[in-house]
């Protein structure tokens, strides 16, 4: 059996970002699903959950990604779904990282390091990638 492709939702309404996050993942494997509002998102991830989502704080107006996160902590399919905030809003970015209650499970300040991107994917997903190696 081949390893399955972990799955990344990549939910931010920066065309640039987007595009750039997308060729960056794939190229390291991953498969990535788009969602350039928090709206779309939290309709579609706890129908079809990835393995790891990646957000923006600021989605459409401030304040979406963290509704984003709320919604998918309080789905029962979304739950324990691994969740990178990455924003440039380190005061907003700060409340989460500060804050057990949120769940959150990494933070990144924009602009990013991609070995810091890669760290956090890497621990977040380690879960993962030991059950999909085990699939072999």
């Amino acid at each position: 059996m081949s390893q399955r492709s972990l799955r990344v939702a990549v939910v931010d309404n920066d065309r640039a970002y987007v595009e750039m996050m997308c060729d960056v993942l794939t190229n390291a494997g991953f498969e990535v699903v788009v969602y350039r509002s928090s709206s779309a998102a939290r309709r579609a991830i706890p129908v079809a959950p990835p393995d790891l989502v990646i957000l923006d704080l600021w989605i459409e107006q401030p304040g979406t990604g963290g509704e984003l996160v709320e919604a998918l902590r309080s789905h029962p399919s979304t739950q324990t779904t691994p969740v990178v905030i990455c924003s440039g809003d380190i005061a907003q970015l700060s409340r989460y990282v500060c804050s057990p209650s949120k769940s959150i499970c990494a933070t990144l300040t924009k602009p990013f390091e991609l070995d810091d991107l890669f760290g956090a994917v890497r621990r977040l997903t380690a879960p993962s990638i030991a059950k999909s190696v085990a699939l072999r």
